[in-house]
């Protein structure tokens, strides 16, 4: 079962013999298991050997938890409160930020340099307004999830282009085989559709400037997305009963041959641990493949971050304790046995096929969106990616445009201030 963990960590730094200062680090993970647990512990000894007055505790929340217990814990603060918290790039962030909830920490990142160690299109995505509000140190890769063995069996190779994608699935129809496998009983995975046709057909400033609320559903360029989207439903390149599976589920189909690609993301990986090895040697990773030529390859790439909370900005420490966490060996044991890759570029990260496939294609990339539900306000991404799912089963392009545009006026209203269009 995949979960986020809140860590709370806290250092007690000396300063007086009857007086000591608390530092608390909230630190998410994915997963609860051995390696991950490892990773943070060997981290925090770290930081305590850097800082030895530090004395660390852990707790641990699980997701639900750890998404109601944020807001409240920056708005009121409390002894239990983070100083410094574990949260999401983008719109997960830039809410909290308009908020005035976050310290900017424009001038630790400039101080370490760190335009050095991290590319621009993930600074940008912690940055608001030309501000620096996080420290990112986790991100993975969204992409074509393929059985190569299947393409090979009908003489075709993976498809670059989107008139190529078309081509293949042609002839895999003919052959009663499904080109694509999904699922969404949960909703989300269907947001990855819209967001790489639009990633690929309009760019990335265009995507941001739409999930931010600026640009209304029913423009010309979102409707050919949506056009686009519905030539692959409405041809019956999906196979049928998504509404019932969750995006495990896709997998079993795909390891037997009757479907063959998925769209997804490297959490991925973990469905793949337990399968026989000659069935994981056939697994293929593909970026998402190109439509508009003039387009440069923009990706889906959700990455993780450590932001300081403003009422703890000038706490003993802090900006350290934020600096500590954009260094490489720290980043390489937060991600280790999480399927992810640290977002230093000095960092190393694990080494299996799909992780390496993944740094391939984000150290491509010209840019990173964080994926519709984290690049949107919630109430945006709720009836979005419901809309987006109902989709899948009808093809109804007018329906899709009307729903998401009703959703957009009602989500939007206050959200954003009207710089940010």
């Amino acid at each position: 079962m995949i979960y986020h963990v809140l860590l709370a960590i806290c250092g007690l730094l000396i300063w007086l013999p009857t007086a000591a200062e608390p530092l608390k680090l909230g630190v998410g993970l994915l997963t609860a298991s051995g390696d991950a647990r490892e990773g943070v512990t060997e981290a925090v000894r770290r930081f305590e050997a850097l800082y030895p007055g530090a004395k660390v505790e852990v707790i641990a929340k699980y997701d639900e938890a750890f998404k109601l217990s944020t807001l409240p814990w920056l708005e009121k603060g409390g002894d239990n409160a983070p100083d410094i918290y574990f949260g999401n790039a983008g719109e997960r962030l830039y809410r909290l930020v308009r908020k005035d909830l976050v310290a900017d920490i424009s001038a630790i990142w400039n101080k370490e340099k760190l335009d050095e160690q991290f590319k621009p299109g993930i600074k940008a995505s912690v940055s608001y307004n030309g501000r620096v509000y996080a420290i990112p140190f986790a991100y993975y890769q969204w992409g074509l999830y393929y059985n190569a063995l299947t393409l090979t069996q009908y003489n075709l190779e993976p498809p670059q282009t989107w008139s190529e994608l078309l081509k293949v699935c042609g002839v895999l129809k003919q052959q009663n085989v499904y080109c694509f496998g999904i699922g969404t009983k949960d909703f989300w995975p269907a947001a990855g559709w819209f967001d790489y046709i639009d990633l690929r057909l309009n760019g990335l400033a265009f995507h941001q400037a739409l999930t931010r609320g600026c640009v209304p559903y029913w423009d010309h360029r979102v409707v050919k997305v949506m056009r686009l989207w519905a030539e692959l439903i409405n041809a019956g390149y999906f196979s049928p009963g998504a509404a019932e599976h969750d995006w495990r589920d896709v997998f079993p189909e795909i390891y037997r041959g009757k479907t063959v690609f998925t769209l997804t993301g490297n959490f991925a990986e973990t469905a793949l641990v337990n399968i026989p090895e000659r069935v994981k040697e056939a697994m293929r990773f593909l970026p998402f493949p190109r439509i508009a030529e003039n387009v440069p390859a923009y990706e889906d790439a959700p990455t993780d971050v450590f932001f300081l909370s403003k009422a703890a900005a000038n706490k003993p420490y802090a900006n350290e304790l934020i600096a500590f966490l954009a260094r490489p060996d720290i980043q390489e044991l937060l991600t280790s046995g999480l399927f992810m890759i640290p977002v230093n570029v000095d960092a190393q990260a694990q080494d299996t096929y799909f992780v390496k496939e993944g740094i391939k294609a984000l150290h491509k990339s010209a840019g990173f969106a964080q994926f519709f539900d984290r690049d949107t306000p919630k109430e945006m991404a709720d009836d979005a990616i419901r809309i987006f799912s109902q989709f899948i089963e009808h093809g109804d392009v007018e329906r899709a445009v009307n729903a998401l545009e009703k959703a957009r006026i009602n989500a939007y209203q206050g959200v954003h201030a009207a710089q940010d269009c």
